[in-house]
């Protein structure tokens, strides 16, 4: 089995660089010919060779069920730190169960459809981390001895998946707009087309479907470049994350806000706020968005029966120095409060139980 990246630098469609690094040796073979086994460690170095190699895009269409710390904490850091999207196949258990790399945070993970839309059976889903459908079934693909054959799975989903980021990655090339990939992950999720279907009682519906419980649907390249856009082209080429601090929104009820006042390295800080049910993101900002020795703030009303989760990370791994820091707020209560978090904090807030 094998991994592929991309990397814009060198041109994507119609002259894309692609690169093809093994996973799985010769003995593990796969498709159910045979045992296919491999170790974390063989799927985190062929990441960091496309890593090395200037990807901005890794297609995984391989996945387990073994849970790996170091495995998750790895694809994060290509996420946040590095920039790198990570394509993974969401399973084809036909249930709920998570696959890995796809249910780790910062891996977008794809389920597949058929060629009427319909979910496919054999498609995992799970509302906390599947995050868009692609076509899976009976997929022409390549095979052993230059032949072609047909497939279905989320591994054949996957890459219909990586080559929208590519046709994505491609526009902000030409444009150059100032897009990071945090933007292009949330773009390519939030334009999905909505599916009238359900599978065991599971309603899928558009990200745009405010009234439905679990936000899934397909991907929609066009209106993902259509999304981006309409990214202001002020400052440097998108709308503001985080508003200066002093001019957040009027205080309501259940409300959450964050004050931030950086130091000298405020491109280090990045941080987000997600709703941990359906794992929505309400805030994020990516690394090099925060100005130097600068003052923001940002708030949100809140679910008060919904559990919330805050991650703030520092690249330097030295938090913010000096005067300056966080304060986290909700329903008038300090959370959090000073910059001596290293390279990160995380703390959960709502309810939780």
């Amino acid at each position: 089995m094998l991994i592929s990246c991309c990397s814009k630098r060198r041109g994507i469609a119609p002259e894309a660089e692609t690169y093809i690094v093994r996973v799985f040796d010769d003995d593990r073979k796969f498709y159910d010919f045979a045992d296919g086994t491999a170790y974390s460690t063989d799927l985190i170095a062929a990441a960091t060779i496309c890593k090395e190699w200037g990807a901005d895009i890794i297609n995984a269409s391989l996945g387990g069920s073994n849970y790996n710390r170091i495995e998750e904490d790895f694809f994060k850091d290509l996420y946040y730190k590095s920039g790198i999207l990570t394509v993974a196949a969401a399973g084809n258990g036909g249930d709920d169960r998570h696959v890995y790399p796809a249910a780790y945070e910062g891996v977008l993970s794809v389920g597949a459809v058929d060629e009427s839309l319909n979910m496919a059976k054999f498609s995992t889903w799970d509302p906390s981390t599947t995050d868009i459908l692609a076509p899976g079934v009976n997929i022409l693909s390549t095979f052993k001895e230059n032949e072609y054959v047909t497939f279905s799975g989320t591994s054949m989903a996957a890459p219909h998946a990586t080559g929208a980021l590519a046709l994505m990655l491609s526009y902000i090339n030409d444009t150059q707009k100032d897009i990071n990939a945090q933007d292009v992950f949330n773009a390519l999720k939030h334009t999905t087309t909505s599916i009238d279907t359900s599978r065991d009682g599971r309603k899928l519906a558009s990200n745009d479907d405010t009234d439905a419980s679990h936000t899934i649907g397909i991907i929609d390249v066009y209106a993902s470049i259509e999304y981006l856009e309409s990214y202001k082209s002020e400052a440097k080429g998108r709308s503001p994350v985080i508003s200066q601090k002093g001019s957040s929104n009027p205080s309501c009820e259940n409300e959450v806000r964050l004050d931030i006042t950086t130091d000298s390295k405020g491109g280090e800080i990045y941080y987000r706020l997600k709703r941990r049910s359906d794992q929505k993101v309400i805030w994020i900002a990516g690394p090099n968005t925060l100005d130097n020795n600068s003052e923001y703030s940002k708030n949100a009303c809140l679910d008060p029966e919904d559990c919330y989760q805050f991650d703030i990370r520092d690249k330097g791994g030295d938090g913010i120095s000096g005067e300056g820091g966080i304060e986290l707020f909700y329903d008038g209560h300090k959370l959090y409060g000073g910059g001596d978090f290293h390279d990160g904090e995380m703390l959960k807030f709502g309810d939780c139980t």
